[in-house]
């Protein structure tokens, strides 16, 4: 039953980190 809880997590979890990939990706570029 954790496992839903823990999918639940890594969903928003997983779109954070590719925010912030993308954020730091962008600033690389304008470098």
């Amino acid at each position: 039953l954790w496992i839903g809880s823990i999918e639940s997590f890594v969903g928003p979890l997983r779109s954070l980190v590719n925010s912030v990939r993308w954020s730091i990706s962008f600033v690389g570029q304008d470098r």
